[in-house]
């Protein structure tokens, strides 16, 4: 197992659901690395061995259930992914505000203001990524090393 296999399955609705409060539990520094590993090594391990026993099924949806899947569900709406998604639309806002400029000086001293506002949000969108994906390196593969042994153990 390897981290980027591990990174993939908690990218799964399911087991993303029951795994997510123990990551950011360690994001948060409120769980060690090795606690924080052994709880989502033994999430991911409970999950591929029901992934073993339950093998997918396929079947052949009908063109209104094909579409029902692009609609967004209701519940889905205003919850906290509302306030993800609007983050998400301010900094993808940012990101053609400053493409569609060219790098000139520009008379408008507002303008600049607020060019260097959209710097400044994508400047800090980028290191909170980094930074979280630097604190969850670790993580993930401290959570494959265990993987990985119980996996040699039980075979």
């Amino acid at each position: 197992m390897t981290p980027a296999h591990v990174r993939e399955l908690l990218r799964e609705e399911g087991i993303r659901e029951v795994a997510q409060p123990v990551v950011d539990r360690y994001l948060a520094s409120e769980l060690s690395l090795d606690a924080a590993a052994r709880r989502v090594a033994a999430i991911l391990d409970a999950a591929l061995n029901w992934k073993a026993q339950h093998p997918p099924r396929i079947r052949r949806l009908s063109i209104a259930e094909a579409a029902n899947l692009w609609a967004t569900p209701p519940h889905q709406m205003a919850n906290a992914g509302g306030r993800r998604a609007y983050q998400a639309i301010a900094l993808l806002r940012s990101f053609a505000r400053l493409a569609s400029k060219p790098p000139v000086r520009n008379p408008n001293a507002d303008a600049v203001y607020n060019e260097a506002a959209c710097h400044n949000l994508v400047r800090d969108w980028l290191k909170a990524t980094h930074d979280r994906m630097m604190r969850l390196r670790p993580l993930y593969d401290e959570v494959a090393r265990l993987l990985t042994l119980s996996r040699e153990d039980a075979a």
